[in-house]
């Protein structure tokens, strides 16, 4: 029992996610319970990562609503197209990303494009979906071009029209990838209360942890900085239950 379980808890933190776990540094920001000005996060969080380019040999960057391997997340219902038969298959989760976060985590283009700059609020609203939305929603047809929307009766005014399909990325190391929709940071309807920043590195991502914290305080903003991990250790926080599990376990079977 105690060498099924140490198993279980190595194949979880080598199971294939989807997404690069080395040299990549995560961190939170978050302005709950601050003065800071909700509408100023996205800009706040793009410039502590200008900096931390500037000073250190990072490789990409990207702002998020959430990141893989991550206790956040945003379930939405995907009313257009019409969704597929069954319970929750039009259940999906949501991501408002930078045009970076694709590269950062190494998340594969599979047709379409990614988003760029010109994603903008005043430009056409987008989306990149991923394989299981394409595959659960539109079948065999071509995704790119077609509208999205959510909620029971989506206002036609948040249609989204999709430009890309990216590969499937693990939420969770226990499920089976997540329908994910991505839309752009910038086209965001609603000012966030907390981010994720991500940042890809040539060498340690540790070491980068003092200078994250200090670039926070260099822009004299109150905004808490939760936690700063590399995505080894967010792996590990994830399958904390299982470690544990395989430690008692193992030392019982000693003691016996």
């Amino acid at each position: 029992g105690a060498a099924l379980l140490v198993r279980t808890q190595r194949n979880l933190q080598n199971v294939e996610g989807g997404f690069a776990t080395e040299n990549v540094l995560v961190f939170s920001l978050d302005a709950r319970d601050t003065t800071f000005p909700l509408e100023r996060m996205t800009a706040m969080c793009t410039e502590t990562l200008a900096r931390l380019r500037r000073q250190t040999a990072t490789m990409a960057t990207a702002c998020s609503t959430m990141s893989p391997v991550d206790t956040a997340f945003e379930g939405r219902v995907l009313g257009i197209p019409a969704p597929p038969p069954g319970p929750g298959a039009n259940q999906v989760l949501s991501n408002t990303v930078t045009p970076e976060y694709f590269d950062t985590f190494g998340i594969g283009l599979v047709r379409g494009r990614f988003f760029t700059s010109q994603d903008r609020a005043s430009s056409t609203r987008v989306a990149i979906i991923s394989e299981s939305v394409a595959k659960s929603f539109f079948a065999d047809s071509d995704p790119i071009g077609q509208s999205i929307g959510f909620g029971s009766r989506p206002n036609p005014a948040h249609v989204l029209t999709v430009v890309g399909v990216v590969r499937d990325a693990r939420h969770s190391l226990r499920d089976a990838p997540p329908k994910m929709v991505y839309q752009p940071l910038d086209q965001s309807l609603e000012p966030t209360e907390a981010l994720m920043a991500s940042v890809r590195t040539s060498g340690d991502p540790a070491a980068l942890a003092s200078f994250v914290r200090q670039e926070v305080r260099a822009q004299g903003a109150d905004v808490a900085v939760m936690w700063v991990r590399t995505m080894r250790q967010q792996i590990a926080a994830a399958t904390t239950t299982e470690r544990l599990l395989a430690m008692l376990s193992t030392s019982f079977g000693l003691l016996a």
